[in-house]
């Protein structure tokens, strides 16, 4: 059954499940991916291990050697999710879909509800509860659950809350885990050995408790629910997690005190409440609430890191106390240490202050051996003194880079929203308000560009490829949103088809002309099948003529179109040669001379700080003078909203065979669209 289901399985869904076999580290009779790969590809092997670059008879191969029942089980629920997905985008869409089943399908069609949800619930101390009539349930319950670190590397529940629409408590237990504990983290759980003294409750009784409540397909709600369910040993079908169905404007998950300042305006629980599991999981179940009740869509901003900084590798030794004693007396920082975690020798914190200006000059200020770590961040490494008479020694490190802590206001600058890939142009623009707005914009790149080739629309498969994978790709958000989403998804397959289809354009053409040759040759060429089998090669011949033509053309090697000529190792030598001779190895400065490439770069951005910069605040008085004005009808044409046709009309009049922008996507492909 598994086999037939494979073999009709589409490509892009069996790389999905490749993936998550990966991730999870699962093994077939044939050992791991990479090692089946060796085995099968003697020529490539695990060198190339992407499984979107491997063909889907490979993938199928590879998961039809899991033979274990359980991996089996796994494999035919991860199917399954796969072939209902399409259906619940779908139904999503739909008008009639009630709020509540619209965030359970929201939720289900999240890029990261497959790795997260999908549990070993095939497995004996596992529960998987009963659906029930799920078009008939509209009740509701958000859980949370305290986890503590056990000797033999678990985590199960020890306190699980449960709370209803009313935010009425249903569920309010101890757990014991009855097996030796490591780590109560009571300093996030608020658990401690005291408190699980004499507790009967298992972790079996939670199970038979919660099974009961989410009877007849009750909904459940949380936020990294997966966490909770994996704690519980608890399989659910109708989940809610509010993680999943709010956004962060990096594309990253928000935490949960992000999203409840966002949305309902206020912090989980107030500042030095302790911490109670009931908060966490009322908090939960008002977010979904406010969600239908207001539809809430926004981006969810990311706290400000400019005026912030870490305070890593702190010792344990160093005491709460001692560390705010590294900061004036009169500052107002709010220092919150991080979790301590047994056998670990070092703990980080973070000290916030009232705004980036107040922490740049406390860095100033804190006197130690100043650096950069590899990301490009300034950091001290400072000595303290203790209580004790020892001292100890940690690095304090700013959050943001000195060149792009500028945080952009979203509600002034419209942004693209989705968080750039390695393929894509860095922009940093630093800007002083008292600067001339003709500031010089650094351009970073890192990776290999993308960039569609204008051999590319030679291929009617082209635009058929397009087509159907950007019909195919589904995205929940604003139109600028999911045009971003939708571009950056549309680059692998591009990348995946050009290789297939362009792969040694050389040897096919050879291969035309041997051929042709070979006919020409021939003396009893006069028979009808030689004749059509070389009208055919010289057919193909000129297609893959012209398409190696525009592609050698598009990438300014035409020496090799016209003379035959290849970029040998002499014009490598050459050409490096030149580029040694280019390269600024030193520059003098007010009669100094500098030779380090640091410096070199930090005069230069600082000529041209000051080649921009205005000294002087006078303005030409624009008094008395007349200047041509436009009519109110043009005033009114200029405001109307742009139309859809407007916005046609000017991609069709766009110029061709221009350079691509920063998304790789030439004036061809929109106009192709």
């Amino acid at each position: 059954m598994l086999k037939k289901t494979l073999a009709a399985t589409k490509k892009d869904v069996l790389v999905a499940i490749v993936k998550m076999v990966q991730q999870r580290r699962m093994e077939g009779s044939e050992g791991c991916w990479e090692d089946f790969l060796n085995l099968h590809d003697r020529k490539f092997g695990a060198s190339l291990s992407d499984p979107r670059r491997r063909s889907a008879d490979d993938m199928v191969s590879f998961l039809e050697t899991f033979t274990e029942e359980a991996d089996i089980m796994f494999l035919e629920r991860v199917l399954q999710y796969h072939l209902n997905r399409e259906a619940s985008i779908l139904e999503l869409n739909k008008d009639g879909t009630i709020d509540h089943e619209k965030l359970v399908l929201l939720t289900y069609v999240h890029p990261e509800y497959a790795p997260s949800f999908f549990f070993s619930s095939y497995d004996e101390d596992w529960v998987v509860t009963s659906t029930g009539n799920m078009s008939r349930s509209n009740k509701m319950l958000a859980v949370d659950c305290e986890m503590v670190k056990c000797e033999d590397g678990t985590e199960p529940a020890v306190k699980v809350c449960v709370v209803d629409e009313y935010l009425e408590v249903k569920l309010d237990k101890l757990v014991n885990p009855y097996k030796p504990v490591e780590d109560y983290k009571t300093e996030f759980t608020g658990i401690t050995a005291k408190d699980l003294e004499g507790v009967t409750c298992s972790l079996a009784d939670i199970q038979k408790s919660m099974k009961k409540l989410l009877s007849h397909g009750t909904i459940l709600i949380g936020h990294s629910l997966h966490c909770d369910l994996k704690a519980l040993k608890l399989d659910h079908a109708r989940v809610i997690d509010t993680s999943l169905i709010f956004k962060r404007a990096d594309g990253k998950r928000p935490s949960l005190s992000q999203v409840c300042k966002a949305v309902l305006k206020h912090d989980v629980r107030e500042e030095g409440a302790e911490h109670n599991c009931l908060d966490d999981a009322g908090a939960a179940m008002k977010l979904v609430l406010a969600k239908l009740r207001t539809g809430f869509d926004e981006l969810i901003k990311r706290d400000d890191l400019s005026k912030q900084l870490l305070l890593h590798r702190i010792p344990v030794c160093v005491s709460n106390e001692e560390l705010r004693a590294i900061f004036l007396e009169d500052s107002a920082v709010v220092l919150k240490p991080g979790y301590k975690e047994k056998g670990k020798p070092y703990y980080s914190a973070n000290a916030i202050f009232k705004d980036q200006h107040e922490a740049d000059d406390t860095f100033r200020s804190i006197e130690g051996v100043e650096e950069e770590d590899r990301n490009g961040l300034r950091q001290k490494l400072i000595s303290v003194h203790l209580k004790n008479g020892s001292s100890a020694r940690f690095y304090i490190r700013k959050m943001v880079r000195d060149d792009d802590s500028h945080v952009l206001d979203s509600s002034r600058k419209r942004q693209i929203e989705v968080e750039p890939s390695k393929e894509e142009c860095n922009y940093k623009l630093k800007k002083n308000s008292d600067d001339s707005d003709h500031a010089p914009i650094m351009q970073n790149f890192s990776g290999s560009l993308f960039r569609v080739e204008k051999y590319w629309f030679l291929e009617d498969s082209f635009y058929r490829v397009m087509t159907f994978w950007w019909n195919r790709f589904q995205f929940v958000g604003s139109a600028s949103f999911i045009f971003a989403k939708k571009l950056q998804s549309l680059k692998p397959i591009l990348k995946d088809w050009s290789r297939s289809k362009f792969k040694c354009l050389d040897s096919k053409l050879t291969a035309c002309e041997q051929g042709i040759m070979r006919l020409d040759g021939n003396e009893e060429v006069a028979l009808a099948t030689d004749k059509f089998k070389e009208r055919t090669l010289a057919g193909n011949h000129k297609d893959v003529a012209h398409i190696f033509y525009q592609k050698c053309q598009s990438r300014a090697e035409v020496d090799l179109v016209g003379k035959g000529e290849r970029n040998t190792s002499y014009f490598h030598v050459v050409a490096n040669g030149r580029k040694k001779a280019n390269w600024i190895h030193k520059i003098i400065v007010e009669n100094e001379e500098i030779t380090s490439q640091a410096r070199i770069e930090e005069e230069a951005k600082k000529f041209f700080f000051t080649l921009y910069r205005e000294d002087h605040t006078w303005r030409p008085k624009l008094d008395n003078l007349q200047f041509p004005t436009i009519s109110e009808q043009q005033r009114t044409s200029l405001e109307t909203q742009i139309e859809e046709k407007e916005v046609l009309e000017v991609i069709s009049h766009l110029a061709s065979n221009k350079s691509p922008g920063p998304d790789g996507m030439p004036n061809e492909f929109y106009k192709a669209t």
